[in-house]
């Protein structure tokens, strides 16, 4: 009995110290996706535009360490996917015209689990 006792208590002991969270078990990555349509002055989706993508503002500011780049599709649009729930700047350009005298970033950090919008003006 004494035996079974034992084998019982070291089996609960291997099972609890299996069960133990790790520090990685807490970190939630949040992750989401960001759709971009680019647009001009008279409400014309832009196909061909370049989009770089950045983390911080300072980054955006000194064209430095963007996190992704693409280019329009045919319906003027872009989509980042696996972003962090932050918020994000961005470039926008198809010569001669550029976001920089209107967004330049989005207005709230990203909801997680779901397709976040922003339409930019191009100018």
């Amino acid at each position: 009995m004494k035996k079974i006792s034992i084998l019982v208590l070291l089996i609960s002991l291997v099972v609890i110290s299996s069960c133990k969270k790790s520090k990685d078990d807490d970190v939630d990555p949040q992750t989401t996706d960001l759709q971009i349509t680019v647009v001009n002055e008279l409400g014309e989706r832009i196909s061909g535009a370049s989009v770089i993508l950045y983390r911080l503002k300072t980054d955006y500011l000194n064209n430095i360490n963007s996190i992704d780049s693409t280019t329009t599709n045919r319906s003027g649009q872009v989509e980042f996917k696996d972003l962090n729930t932050i918020n994000y700047y961005f470039h926008i350009e198809k010569t001669p015209a550029t976001n920089e005298f209107t967004e330049q970033k989005t207005i709230a950090p990203l909801t997680k689990n779901m397709l976040n919008t922003v339409t930019v003006l191009i100018e």
